[in-house]
């Protein structure tokens, strides 16, 4: 059975477990692209998952 993750209690101030997650990931994305600026990065976890993906250039 799931349960809460009584380590969440101990944040304070304005900012929500999400965006701190967030803040995070954002940090680590934008390091690794100023290492790799020939990479193309799909950010998967963003926008409407319930549809379908875009084409992109190249499925055309």
């Amino acid at each position: 059975m799931a349960t809460k993750n009584l380590q969440l209690n101990q944040l304070t101030g304005e900012k929500t477990y999400t965006e701190i997650v967030f803040k995070k990931v954002w940090g680590r994305v934008e390091a690794y692209r100023k290492t790799h600026p020939q990479q193309k990065i799909f950010m998967m976890a963003f926008g409407n998952t319930t549809q379908p993906l875009p084409p992109t250039r190249e499925d055309h």
